[in-house]
């Protein structure tokens, strides 16, 4: 795979690659930084019945879940019921939408 968007690395460091997005068209992007990976989520997420938009959280940042999830609420109107305190375990499996 190619270096994507949002992924950063250098011959001595790679980054921690935190989130994956995925489009119908087959295009795939990993990022390493929250922020990006975040505002992409924001931005894609609600034409995601078009451009088949589909994200994976990577990381056990409990933060950086919280936060996805907190715009995936969002999107429908709804706040997220889980505190970050429930975020503090690491998740079961990878959590993606």
């Amino acid at each position: 795979m190619n270096m994507k968007a949002g992924q950063e690395s250098t011959c001595d460091q790679r980054k921690e690659v935190i989130g994956r997005v995925t489009f119908a068209n087959g295009e795939a992007f990993e990022y390493t930084d929250p922020g990006k990976f975040l505002k992409v989520i924001q931005e894609e997420l609600p034409y995601h019945p078009t451009s088949g938009f589909r994200y994976e959280v990577l990381t056990n940042d409990p933060q950086i879940r919280k936060s996805a999830d907190d715009i995936l609420y969002d999107l429908h109107g709804e706040e997220n019921p889980r505190t970050l305190e429930d975020y503090q375990k690491p998740p079961a499996m990878f959590m993606t939408m």
